[in-house]
């Protein structure tokens, strides 16, 4: 990871594992973002976003029944609260 300084959204946006798989295994690599430099830029308004999808994935009744993604959700509802505003 990279050593710039990052934004309080992004410190907590990595502590929350569906975002952290959002922002590198997804948007990085897809080529969402250029770099690991601008992704670990990303606007609070955008991390939000990206964790209402994650939360839509985690609240399928399939993905409800694994501890898990129920843990995973606890995380994106805190994540979205905090910063949604």
């Amino acid at each position: 990871m990279s050593k710039q300084k990052l934004t309080p959204w992004m410190k907590d946006a990595l502590k929350v594992s569906e975002l952290e798989y959002q922002l590198y295994d997804l948007d990085l690599a897809d080529g969402q973002f250029a770099s690991e430099e601008e992704l670990l830029q990303a606007s609070a308004e955008y991390l939000v976003e990206a964790a209402r999808w994650r939360l839509d994935v985690a609240m399928d009744p399939y993905n409800q029944d694994e501890a898990s993604w129920r843990k995973d959700a606890a995380q994106l509802r805190k994540f979205i609260k905090k910063w949604a505003a």
